[in-house]
């Protein structure tokens, strides 16, 4: 790993190559910047290569599909599957040029290590061959990768939230900051400010990527159904664990929302649903939406049943 932020791509035992590169931002927002086609969009290319199409569904078995093209016409594309999702910590997909040049599909492995409020991102390729793998070695592509990720430490200041949630409660911050910073994995408290007598009045902590602060504003103080907390969600077993430790003690509503026991509202939501809902296959978003409409817990596999008309 270098410890400078540089891109370094070195080969490993048998077809591997090894690629690493730190950044200084939080793992969940670099992950984010990886696996959202909108972000890639901004920073997966070169100056001669600009990236005209970013697709990736984020789930195992989802689809992807990237193409860059040159002033001059030329194109590159590549196709592949993902294979495993662990977010924020670990993505492996499989991919192939359409002019294969690389010896057939590789299988990428890409790990988000956490260190502070930087990450270290370390991206393994194991490819068909020595041959193959060698070949890759003396191809123009890790400069081009280092000028992608140097593009990506630049962007990636600019995505982190500007606009940061203020929750005034009557009483109480005290023991939401407890429960929202054990539901949440990696959730930090980044500061916080007490009373002489040691009581919270005001604290901000971050819940994947996302700052919130929390204050004792008085008895004055109520929240409001009208405005959410959205949780988004890879597996329905986030579903579940979110549902039910966020809801114990409140109310469960619903199409996904509940409120807390300090009446905070939030939406527990399948990155799946988003994807169902834009399908432009004819009938799969009202079916979808249809399903939705009689649940409270979201669940993904009756939401994907009615996407295929099941």
């Amino acid at each position: 790993m270098s410890h400078d932020g540089a891109f370094v791509l070195e080969p490993e035992a048998d077809t591997r190559l090894v690629g690493t590169r730190r950044f200084d931002a939080p793992r969940e927002l670099v992950f984010r910047a990886w696996t959202e086609p909108a972000l890639l969009m901004r920073w997966m290319d070169t100056p001669r290569m600009p990236m005209s199409r970013a697709e990736l569904e984020l789930r195992a078995g989802g689809r992807m599909r990237y193409e860059w093209r040159g002033a001059d016409g030329s194109q590159i594309g590549l196709s592949g599957a993902v294979a495993e999702v662990d977010a924020p910590r670990r993505l492996v997909h499989l991919e192939v040029f359409d002019e294969d040049w690389t010896g057939g599909e590789v299988e990428v492995t890409t790990t988000f290590d956490a260190r502070g409020d930087q990450t270290a991102v370390t991206m393994t390729m194991r490819y068909r061959s020595r041959e193959a793998r060698d070949a890759v070695q003396r191809s123009p592509m890790a400069e081009g990768m280092a000028i992608c990720f140097d593009k990506l430490e630049r962007l990636l200041p600019t995505i982190r939230a500007s606009v940061t949630p203020f929750l005034a409660f009557a009483s109480g911050a005290e023991e939401a900051l407890a429960l929202y910073t054990a539901v949440f994995e990696d959730a930090r408290v980044l500061r916080e400010s007490r009373a002489p007598d040691g009581a919270l009045f005001i604290a901000t902590i971050e819940l994947q990527g996302q700052r919130l602060t929390l204050m004792n504003g008085g008895p004055g103080f109520q929240f409001s159904t009208g405005i959410s907390l959205c949780v988004s969600c890879e597996t329905q077993a986030e579903v579940d664990a979110y549902w039910a430790r966020l809801g114990e003690g409140g109310e469960h509503g619903r199409c996904g929302w509940l409120q807390d026991r300090f009446g905070v509202s939030w939406q527990i939501v399948p990155r799946a649903l988003p994807r169902l809902l834009e399908s432009p296959e004819a009938g799969v978003s009202r079916r979808v939406m249809g399903a939705m409409l009689t649940m409270q817990k979201l669940d993904v596999a009756t939401l994907e049943a009615a996407a295929r008309g099941a």
